[in-house]
């Protein structure tokens, strides 16, 4: 048997798609050169960014910290908040993904999670209502998809909270040369 003629074969009789787009971090850093690591650290850091500049809005420092995590726990169930705020009687939960394009399974693991702790808050809130949803800052416009629904937008969320920052700011800082020295991409 030819290994080589074989596996030729079972290509052959299969629909070959284009490979996947870079991943949208690499797009807003501007370079194919972003190792693994980096980019799911980006996740991390993407947070602590949206939650300093909501300012006062944050509400996270008011979860329990676990590790470097903010935490809530829903059905004995610990989970990871990325991003919580409040305006008046509202708390607005974001899940931010910088990966949207993720398998079935990922999708319903996220959005379970979204609604767990949508859920947990409406527990620790009382009385509040509470605006929950996956968030992807690297969309200028929110966006439907598969498996996912309605995912929020860098503009909408500027809008929801009146910053003062812009898409094109947030795009201008991933091109940054200071931020890729700190990332250490030059």
């Amino acid at each position: 048997m030819n290994l080589e003629t074989t596996f030729a074969q079972i290509l052959a009789n299969r629909n070959i798609s284009e490979p996947r787009q870079s991943s949208l971090i690499q797009q807003w850093l501007g370079t194919p050169d972003v190792p693994q690591y980096l980019s799911v650290r980006m996740g991390n850091y993407l947070e602590e960014l949206f939650n300093t500049i909501l300012g006062e809005l944050s509400i996270l420092p008011e979860l329990p910290l676990r590790g470097k995590q903010r935490i809530i726990t829903y059905n004995n169930e610990r989970h990871q908040v990325d991003i919580l705020a409040r305006i008046g009687p509202v708390i607005y939960h974001r899940e931010l993904k910088a990966n949207t394009d993720l398998d079935n399974g990922k999708k319903r693991d996220v959005l379970r999670r979204e609604q767990s702790i949508a859920k947990a808050l409406t527990d620790r809130y009382p009385g509040c209502v509470i605006d929950s949803c996956v968030f992807c800052p690297f969309f200028d416009t929110s966006r439907q998809v598969s498996g996912l629904g309605r995912v929020e937008g860098l503009a909408d969320f500027i809008d929801t909270f009146s910053l003062k920052i812009s898409v094109e700011q947030f795009k201008a800082l991933g091109k940054a040369e200071q931020i890729h020295k700190l990332l250490l991409l030059k």
